[in-house]
């Protein structure tokens, strides 16, 4: 699989400070000795960061075709990116695509919008201080570099947004109905473990209808988180979802939170999940709880449990 890390770095590279400190530096030192136009000031911090959102779109671009690629050739090795001209079009992957795209771009929005913040903090500080242009870049370079919460987010747009090209570019490729296992690391969070890692799911369409529309007590919201529970599909994500299982009222109470407030096996499933999914035939496969597959001639007995448990129990019963 290619190099999740030289994609992050790449990402990364969007916020590097070297690249625009010479730029700043030469607008403070002619805003020195001229007026200071706090608009003029907003609009030249915010061009430093023009492009960002189709660098990212690039980059997730070419993640999306391997995925594809890695999909249906699973042995095929890649010494660099493949180009967006080589992708497998059709209505599915180009609609996941288009999900992916948009999902990136409203992503490295936040983080850019965060970046932009604290850079303004940082220059408006220094004039106000009277601090020369030199004093500026250098808080600037020093401060933006060491903002620990600031790199998070970018560390987390990159992890999260990379991993979920990938997956969507892969179940873009699958047809409906076919099964997938979740793969993921050994250090993974509960999350992981419990609903992804070794979790068998069925590739599903997306479903029309939304869980605001329905009365949690209704039979239909109750299929609806079942659908949610069995399948995955293009776009499934938990934005908007928590891990946590009750939420803090004002007064201080706490408040059980509905079934669909909280996560769903997707992957990526959280910030900085690093999961993947893998298709295989549930006929001639079984997996342990990691997500390694074993053959089924190697110990029918077993397959015929696992295969009861987690195909026919959950997908074929009543139908």
């Amino acid at each position: 699989m290619i190099n999740q890390l030289d994609i992050e770095q790449k990402l990364l590279d969007v916020v590097q400070v070297d690249k625009y400190v010479k730029e700043i530096s030469d607008h403070l030192k002619k805003a020195t000795f001229l007026t200071i136009n706090y608009k003029d000031i907003d609009r030249w911090v915010a061009s430093f960061f023009a492009g960002s959102e189709n660098t990212l779109e690039v980059l997730l671009t070419r993640a999306f075709a391997v995925s594809q690629f890695k999909a249906l050739d699973p042995e095929r090795k890649f010494k660099e990116l493949p180009e967006e001209k080589e992708f497998l079009k059709t209505t599915r992957t180009e609609e996941a695509l288009k999900y992916v795209k948009q999902r990136g771009a409203y992503a490295i929005q936040q983080a850019t919008d965060a970046t932009k913040m604290k850079t303004k903090e940082i220059v408006y500080r220094g004039l106000n201080d009277g601090l020369g242009w030199r004093s500026i870049a250098r808080n600037l370079q020093v401060e933006i570099k060491e903002e620990g919460e600031l790199q998070r987010y970018w560390q987390r747009v990159a992890t999260s947004e990379v991993a979920s090209a990938l997956n969507n570019g892969y179940l873009a490729t699958k047809d409906i109905g076919t099964f997938v296992i979740g793969q993921g690391y050994d250090d993974a969070c509960t999350y992981c473990k419990d609903l992804v890692i070794g979790k068998v799911y069925k590739i599903g369409e997306k479903p029309e209808t939304n869980f605001e529309d329905l009365d949690p007590t209704s039979k239909e919201y109750k299929q609806l988180v079942k659908y949610y529970e069995d399948y995955v599909w293009v776009g499934k994500d938990n934005v908007g979802r928590t891990g946590s299982k009750n939420k803090r009222n004002e007064d201080g109470s706490t408040t059980v939170r509905l079934r669909h407030e909280l996560y769903f096996p997707t992957a990526p499933i959280h910030p900085n999940c690093r999961c993947l999914w893998v298709s295989f035939d549930p006929d001639l496969l079984y997996a342990n709880n990691k997500g390694n597959f074993i053959p089924k001639s190697k110990d029918p007995e077993k397959w015929k449990e696992w295969h009861q448990t987690n195909i026919k129990d959950r997908y074929e019963r009543g139908q």
